[in-house]
């Protein structure tokens, strides 16, 4: 999995965990505006003494409610009551106009939500949301990215350990290096918005050409088709490693067993005449003086035959060609270079292995 694979895993949790801290907060507003209405209809507030409450000022407010507070009061009542002097009743404020009530806005659930007006549960609700927004970026940026990173060199370790078993030419730390350089040529695939089990055909063959300097197209098609075991199209992690593992430091068997898969184009375990022929013709340079260059490459499959078709059928078996390059090494990438030279080994290890370990 690649880093950036483990940070979107990470961040959706966190996401998740936010979301649902501000559902809660909604949901104690909910019953917090729910507890607050039930009380004032508990202690037998009306809304007109509410309204006018929070709308009227304070200097309006006579003596009288301090003195008879126990009874509902208006200014108007309190100046039609013959037993009151008008002087206590203050200024006569006159009813206010009937307005339209809203029905209250409900959730799908049908539970009543806040009222829009009072914004103070709103602002609460928004202070939630943003506060755990405001965390989980600042988590991600901080202690958290040391936390998957930590996470990441764990997965890393645990997969070169499993990977290391099938790679029998790699040790374990070389095997988390490659893990490593596969993540950051993985990066480097430009793929819309989607995940990837691995590298395309595309970005393979640029390393067999960049790194190898590979050039025959047919030959890396093959080589592509030899580390890609499963035929899903993509190079995953343990192809990668296992198909380094023959590619870098393959025995001769091991590498008389690869070489024969890219050679055999069709898959149906044999090296035919034809295919010998396409192989041979992009691999050798033509000479422009020569007035029909096909002719001589068909002679040199009839020469190719006669020297490595032991069983003499018109094509070269698995069986063939091992016997023929035992015999003769030079045979083993006789039909176009499949594999790396000195020099290129030499570099690619020098930048997957030791620059990795200097910093």
């Amino acid at each position: 999995m690649s880093e950036m694979q483990l940070l979107r895993l990470f961040i959706s949790e966190r996401l998740s965990v936010a979301a649902e801290e501000i559902f809660s907060a909604v949901q104690r507003a909910i019953s917090e505006q729910r507890s607050h209405r039930d009380g004032d209809h508990r202690h037998g507030l009306k809304p007109e003494v509410q309204l006018l409450n929070r709308e009227t000022p304070h200097g309006f407010i006579s003596a009288y409610v301090q003195t008879h507070h126990e009874t509902d009061w208006s200014p108007k009542s309190c100046h039609n009551d013959p037993s009151v002097k008008q002087e206590e009743c203050g200024l006569l404020v006159p009813d206010p106009p009937a307005i339209k009530q809203e029905e209250p806005w409900s959730s799908p659930e049908g539970e009543q939500l806040p009222d829009m007006e009072d914004t103070s549960t709103l602002k609460k609700v928004n202070t939630a949301a943003v506060g755990a927004v405001v965390l989980l970026l600042s988590g991600v940026h901080t202690q958290n990215l040391s936390e998957m990173s930590a996470m990441n060199r764990k997965v890393i370790q645990t997969l070169a350990e499993t990977i290391s078993k099938h790679a029998e030419h790699f040790n374990k730390t070389e095997v988390e290096f490659l893990i490593r350089e596969f993540n950051v040529l993985l990066g480097e695939q430009t793929v819309s918005g989607r995940a990837v089990p691995g590298l395309d055909r595309g970005t393979f063959r640029s390393i067999l050409h960049n790194i190898f300097g590979m050039t025959d197209d047919m030959i890396m098609d093959g080589v592509f088709r030899t580390f890609d075991k499963d035929n899903d199209s993509f190079v995953s992690m343990k192809e990668w490693v296992e198909g380094l593992s023959v590619f870098l430091r393959g025995t001769l068997e091991e590498q008389i067993k690869y070489c024969f898969h890219v050679y055999d184009l069709n898959g149906d375990n044999y090296v035919s005449r034809e295919e010998m022929f396409h192989m041979l013709k992009n691999s050798l340079i033509r000479q422009p003086t020569e007035e029909d260059p096909d002719e001589g490459i068909k002679d040199l499959v009839e020469i190719t035959l006669k020297k490595m078709d032991y069983d003499h059928d018109g094509r070269l078996s698995f069986t063939d060609f091992e016997k023929s390059v035992r015999e003769e090494n030079l045979l083993l990438e006789a039909f176009g270079t499949c594999l790396p030279d000195t020099t290129s080994i030499k570099s690619f290890e020098h930048h997957v292995f030791q620059e990795q370990l200097e910093q």
